[in-house]
């Protein structure tokens, strides 16, 4: 899409000046041994203008942010780079504190772009643009990261990338957002016990579940990261000290999917700090017997598991976005006792990209393509042939495939779940049996048997690569430690 005229803020070109002069004192101060940090500016609210503030334009592992004259925006060239991420960053000028950081952004009708910010390398927070129309194009949009820890010359970056809904046609294809965005505004947290609290260590949305109004955490109590069961996928490649890819290698769990897709390791890989997991059709059908059964695939797909268990009062979040195919899955806990009424699932999230024009009438009239389902499942053993579960499911504002969701769900007992998407409560299940067992976090793509697809012609064989693949943002555990 053409640009249209970028107006320029008013006060741009003042804090333009500003900065100038800041910059030089900068340079003297370290000519003369002087403090910097007596500079740093003590607003209540500090401005870093995307064009003035953030120097470096090309980081590695990202393509480089556009910039272009008279501008007070960034972007990424979409002519040159599709569904990729830019990224630059500049250094913090301000006092060190506690801080709610607000990013302004430009919605495009194109498409939906979204942005990261981290602090010194740690993700605080992440946003998508909403969907608008023509009439919407180019108009402001915001969010705001509350209680973020902030210090004097830390290194702030933004993260943002072109995007296409797939909706206007341009140039034989469709037109891309181009992930515009204006400044990051920082503003003093009125909290002196927060601060109390917070001594020097940060809080941001990766140190504490992501929760809006209602706060479920306990009374004398708060929330710390489980290490072994987090990822923000910044490593290049899947960290094998925490996860299993390859379906074969877990020691108990040996699923290696529904036909008619198998799960393969190559198809889970780490790109622009996500995990990715792509599906589609396999050049020759695979023959595998795990289970000393032979079965063949004709389809492929993925699943990450945990090498650490977890167990009753761990809150798990992630933040992802499904594929656009029929195949789906999600987000999910699974027990490896196989004993009467000890056999256990969790399903946090389920859903598919789109629904097939195979699948029955009662998949159509939920709307699996448009929904936050989840399920605790008693599964079949010694004493029981069948299985026995409480479900849950609300309509998702979008298509599962549209935009970024983040589910969460509370171990908060052995008999009772909370279920969270987008940060506000649901719904909660009461298991057939107290789920009081050990189980492992896994992150799966499969096929379902209820969302059939055609062998030939389906969405899994042939849309794009992009609408084949599946993006997950990160994956957190938290347990809860006296304060």
């Amino acid at each position: 899409m053409k640009y249209k005229l970028e107006l320029i803020d008013s006060n741009f070109y003042m804090r333009f000046v500003i900065r100038k002069i800041r910059n030089i004192v900068v340079v003297v101060s370290v000519i003369f041994g002087t403090d910097y940090s007596l500079f740093a500016q003590e607003d209540k609210r500090i401005v870093m203008d995307a064009t003035v503030d953030f120097p470096v334009l090309k980081v590695d592992g990202f393509v480089p942010a556009n910039k272009k004259d008279n501008s007070t925006f960034l972007s990424v060239n979409a002519g040159k780079y599709k569904d990729v991420f830019a990224a630059v960053n500049g250094s913090f000028f301000g006092k060190t504190g506690v801080y709610d950081i607000t990013l302004n952004t430009l919605k495009e009708f194109d498409g939906e772009s979204s942005y990261r910010i981290r602090i010194d390398g740690k993700l605080v927070g992440t946003y998508q643009n909403p969907r608008t129309d023509k009439a919407g194009d180019f108009t402001p949009s915001k969010t705001t990261f509350t209680s973020i820890n902030v210090t004097h010359g830390a290194l702030i970056q933004v993260e943002f990338n072109s995007h296409t809904n797939g909706l206007i046609p341009e140039n034989g294809g469709t037109a891309y957002a181009r992930g515009r965005w204006s400044s990051l505004i920082f503003e003093h947290h009125h909290s002196d016990l927060l601060q109390e609290k917070l001594n020097s260590e940060p809080i941001s949305s990766a140190q504490v579940p992501y929760f809006i109004g209602d706060n479920p955490t306990p009374e004398g109590k708060k929330w710390e990261v489980v290490s072994a069961l987090s990822d923000e996928f910044d490593e290049p490649e899947i960290n094998k000290k925490k996860w299993v890819s390859d379906p074969a290698a877990h020691p108990h769990l040996k699923w290696h999917g529904r036909q008619p897709a198998l799960f393969q390791s190559k198809n889970l890989k780490i790109k622009n700090h996500e995990l990715t997991i792509e599906v589609g059709k396999l050049p020759k059908p695979v023959t595998v017997a795990p289970y000393n059964k032979p079965t063949t695939y004709k389809f492929y797909g993925g699943i990450l598991r945990s090498k650490a268990t977890t167990n009753v009062g761990n809150y798990y979040e992630c933040r992802m976005k499904m594929n656009k195919t029929e195949m789906g899955g999600g987000f999910w806990l699974m027990g490896f006792n196989s004993a009467c009424d000890k056999k256990h699932e969790i399903d946090i999230s389920e859903s598919v990209g789109v629904i097939s024009d195979l699948a029955p009438d009662w998949v159509k009239n939920k709307g699996w393509d448009n929904i936050f389902h989840a399920n605790s499942i008693r599964r079949e053993d010694p004493c029981q042939s069948d299985q026995s579960r409480d479900s849950g499911h609300v309509k998702t504002p979008t298509k599962n495939h549209e935009k970024y969701y983040v589910f969460g769900c509370w171990r908060k007992s052995a008999t009772e779940l909370l279920f969270y998407m987008d940060g506000k409560y649901q719904f909660t299940l009461t298991p057939p049996v107290p789920f009081d067992q050990d189980m492992y976090m896994q992150f799966s793509i499969e096929s379902y048997n209820w969302n059939p697809f055609a062998l030939n012609g389906s969405k899994v064989e042939t849309a794009s690569v992009s609408d084949r693949t599946t993006h997950v943002d990160y994956i957190r555990t938290f347990k809860l430690t006296d304060l």
